[in-house]
């Protein structure tokens, strides 16, 4: 199960939320050892709100918990869907953009 966060533009409808790469810092204190890992983040502001990818704008978050079943073909009712929930070949990623 993959949970994909959206942004719910007044502007642009439905919009994947903006991204970023963070880096994270590890610390192995028996050994000593330290090591860095990137992680794609959803950028948000202050009050919780994330930006919307095409404008950059703070907007409400729409969570979509994804999960790929290549044999449900995505179609309109993906598309169109108003929930939370997909299990299509899309996994979320076209989960409620026409809406």
């Amino acid at each position: 199960m993959t949970r994909k966060t959206f942004a719910n533009c007044t502007t642009h409808g439905r919009v994947r939320a903006l991204r970023e790469t963070a880096t994270e810092y590890h610390f192995n204190a028996f050994s000593g050892e330290r090591w860095t890992t990137e992680k794609t983040v959803v950028v948000k502001t202050p009050s919780g709100l994330v930006k919307c990818e095409v404008c950059n704008q703070p907007t409400e978050a729409f969570v979509v918990n994804g999960s790929m079943n290549e044999t449900v073909k995505c179609d309109t009712r993906c598309t169109d869907a108003k929930g939370h929930k997909c299990e299509c070949e899309c996994g979320g990623d076209n989960h409620g953009i026409a809406a």
